[in-house]
């Protein structure tokens, strides 16, 4: 091999060197990047246990209102069942009376 050929391959090795690099450099700046959106990922996800959380409280709360009122109906029905018994009793009691 000449001189010639011999600095015309490291001229070569050079650039290939030179491409290698910048490649490695836009290849740790891709990496980078995915790391920052695993932590996001990561944030996001338990942000989302968070709300499912909260969303199971806020539903069983929501459960204990609707089932409040069926309650206070209930309890008015058998006052009014009871109310009208007493009536009916007093009634046959004072005619018996």
């Amino acid at each position: 091999m000449t001189n010639e050929e011999i600095v015309q391959t490291i001229v070569r090795h050079d650039a290939t060197l030179e491409a290698l690099s910048m490649r490695v450099g836009k290849a740790e700046s891709i990496i980078e990047e995915i790391r920052e959106l695993t932590t996001t990922t990561q944030l996001i996800a338990q942000r989302q246990n968070n709300i499912d959380e909260k969303l199971d409280s806020l539903t069983v709360t929501v459960k204990a209102l609707d089932d409040k009122p069926k309650s206070n109906w209930d309890k008015a029905v058998w006052l009014i069942i009871g109310v009208v018994i007493t009536a009916i009793v007093t009634a046959i009691m004072s005619k018996l009376i």
